[in-house]
């Protein structure tokens, strides 16, 4: 699915960016393929926000900028974010050819019951949240399904090679890795007894069958006194 956002030409830069950001523009970048020089632009917050929500950044974008006639075929290739609002700072679009392999991180989204946490009572765990693929940018998707219906033992996994997609999508993540997975809850250990520790200054008894140096030394006396009496 194509994305349309539309964008206008500025010149302002640096700190100057704090005054539009104020009014809910958001200052971004284009570069790419086929491009002389970088174009710096403003969006509208609002309609951008929509197309991310929507598209994340593995959706082509139609981006027309403002004084040309044809749209720009686009990806979102990176988002500054504010780290104590949480908003948009800046956003990077990637211009690409007509033909060209995109490499795009395709959202993980599960579904389905696994029989494992139904009847096992087992914990579904999600190990990564998206898949690096390969493919031509009118093949890109927003997401794929996983199901996780095959969970049913405590030791069921979800590989990443298990994940269906398109003949025409080159995986570029490592085939072994571990989509999504059972956890078993942890049980309560039971505390084995604590032995007995004798009180400071008492002396510890000694188990039944242990000879210790006192009844060594007790027998050597004994002994003794027999020797004296014969």
């Amino acid at each position: 699915m194509v994305h349309e956002l539309k964008g206008k030409l500025r010149q302002a830069q640096g700190k100057k960016l704090i005054v539009f950001r104020q009014k809910g523009e958001i200052p971004g970048i284009v570069y790419g393929q086929g491009m002389e020089k970088n174009i710096l632009i403003f969006l509208n917050g609002v309609a951008f926000n929509k197309v991310f929500d929507a598209a994340g950044g593995s959706a082509v974008v139609s981006l027309l900028i403002e004084g040309e006639e044809k749209p720009r075929d686009v990806l979102i290739k990176e988002i500054s974010r504010d780290p104590v609002r949480d908003t948009i700072n800046h956003v990077d679009f990637y211009q690409f050819k007509e033909g060209q392999k995109l490499e795009v991180d395709i959202r993980i989204k599960l579904v389905g019951v696994a029989p494992a946490v139904k009847d096992l009572q087992g914990i579904l765990v999600q190990n990564i949240d998206n898949i690096a693929v390969r493919c031509l940018p009118k093949d890109i998707v927003s997401e794929v399904e996983v199901d996780v219906s095959s969970l049913k033992t405590l030791e069921d996994k979800i590989l990443v090679k298990d994940v269906k997609f398109p003949a025409s999508f080159e995986v570029m993540d490592n085939p072994e890795e571990v989509v999504a997975m059972i956890s078993v809850p942890e049980e309560e250990k039971e505390e084995a007894p604590a032995a007995a520790v004798p009180a400071e200054g008492a002396a510890a008894t000694p188990a039944e069958g242990v000879t210790t140096e006192a009844d060594k030394k007790s027998e050597k006396k004994v002994e003794k006194k027999t020797e004296k009496k014969e």
